[in-house]
C-alpha cells in the first residue's frame, strides 16, 4: 500500500545577529506547537511512524517487558554525586512520587532528605516544582540547587544545609 507524502516542514527561518554574526534558524516554526501548521506536520509524522512501527509486531511484546522490570523497582535513583570523605549526594524518585526528590547518604549509609518538591507544591497550592540541578560543596556541608515551577526550565538557586536540612 503506497503511503501518502508528508506534509513538508513549515517555512518561516528566522535571522538574529550575535555579536555580528548572523545566524538563520530554519525550524524557528517549529518552536510554535500550537499553529496549526506546525501540528499538522508533528500528527502527520508521528502518524507514519506508528503505522510503520506496528507493522513489525514487536512493540506491544517489548512494552509489556519493559513495563514488567519498570514496575519492578522500588525507586528510580540519578545522578549520584560523591564528594571527599565518602558522602554520596543524589536524587531519588519512589514509584508512588511525581517528582525526584535531593538526599544524601552519610559514610555510614544513613540515608536524609533534604529537598521534596512535592511538600513545596503542596505548599503552593498544587503548582508543581522540580529539581533541576545540584551541586554540593566540596566539603558535602551545603548543596546549591537549582528549583524550577510549573514545568518551568528557569530555575531558582536555592541553598540547602546538609546537616540541620535548613534552607539557606
Amino acid at each position: 500500500m503506497a503511503q501518502s507524502p508528508l506534509p513538508s516542514l513549515p517555512a518561516s527561518a528566522a535571522t538574529e545577529t550575535f555579536f555580528g554574526t548572523a545566524v538563520v534558524d530554519p525550524y524557528r516554526a517549529m518552536e510554535d506547537v500550537k499553529a496549526k501548521d506546525v501540528a499538522a506536520w508533528m500528527k502527520a509524522h508521528s502518524d507514519r511512524t506508528r503505522s510503520l512501527l506496528a507493522g513489525y509486531g514487536t512493540r506491544e511484546p517489548l512494552l509489556a517487558l519493559i513495563r514488567k522490570y519498570d514496575d519492578a523497582v522500588q525507586a528510580r535513583v540519578a545522578q549520584v554525586t560523591r564528594v571527599p570523605g565518602g558522602r554520596l549526594f543524589y536524587e531519588k524518585r519512589g514509584v508512588n512520587d511525581n517528582q525526584f526528590k535531593l538526599y544524601t547518604r552519610d559514610p555510614q549509609g544513613r540515608e536524609k532528605l533534604l529537598v521534596d518538591p512535592e511538600a513545596l507544591a503542596k505548599a503552593a497550592g498544587g503548582k508543581p516544582f522540580a529539581i533541576n540541578w545540584y551541586s554540593p560543596s566540596p566539603d558535602g556541608r551545603r548543596v546549591a540547587y537549582g528549583m524550577s515551577a510549573a514545568g518551568s526550565e528557569s530555575a531558582s538557586l536555592r541553598v540547602v544545609d546538609t546537616a540541620s536540612g535548613t534552607q539557606l
